[in-house]
This record gives structure tokens, C-alpha cells and sequence, in this order.
């Protein structure tokens, strides 16, 4: 007997977005069967900070506040780095700047 499969990626990791066309796949599997789907995911643009020690660039700092601005400074996040001294800001196409607050 066969049955009729719908599989759908509902989410995915950060700094990807779901490729709509493989988004929802279906499938039919008979007995004894194996069927493969591939998703895809598309990178997002953004900015990745990576806050360092000055002295020891190895090592990472975490808490490190950063504003976000457009070149005309608008204000469009303010983020902070992870355990890991890392932060990732998912961005629209555009021009941006940005500063460490203190």
C-alpha cells in the first residue's frame, strides 16, 4: 500500500531563509521504499560582529553593545555579542554604518 506524503521546512537555522520553491515537497512512498527531498536555503545578507580582546585577539568578548545605523544615522538595532563574542543582524540591501556603545 502507498502513501502519499506532503513534508514541509517550517524553519530554519539563523542566517538562512527557506527557498520557497522547495519549501513544500510531496511524495509518494510504496512499501519497501526510501524517497530523498532536498530543501534548499538561501543566505541572508547582514553583518556578523565579532568582538575580540585588543590584546589577545583569540580571545572572544561576549556583552558588547553595537549600534546599527543607516548612513543617514538612523538608528535601525542596537545588538550585543553572545557567549561567544558574536552578534548577526540580518540587513535589507543598503548603505549602513554603525558604532560600539560605551
Amino acid at each position: 500500500m502507498e502513501a502519499t506524503i506532503v513534508v514541509a521546512e517550517t524553519k530554519t537555522i539563523e542566517g538562512y531563509t527557506i527557498h520557497e520553491e522547495t519549501r513544500t515537497q510531496t511524495v509518494v512512498v510504496n512499501p519497501n521504499d526510501t524517497q530523498e527531498l532536498t530543501f534548499y536555503n538561501d543566505p541572508v545578507g547582514g553583518v556578523e560582529i565579532i568582538k575580540v580582546d585588543e590584546a589577545d585577539k583569540t580571545v572572544r568578548l561576549a556583552d558588547a553593545s553595537f549600534e546599527i545605523r543607516k548612513m543617514d544615522d538612523a538608528l535601525v538595532d542596537t545588538v550585543t555579542t553572545d557567549q561567544y563574542g558574536r552578534v548577526f543582524l540580518s540587513l535589507e540591501d543598503g548603505a549602513y554604518g554603525g558604532h560600539r556603545n560605551l
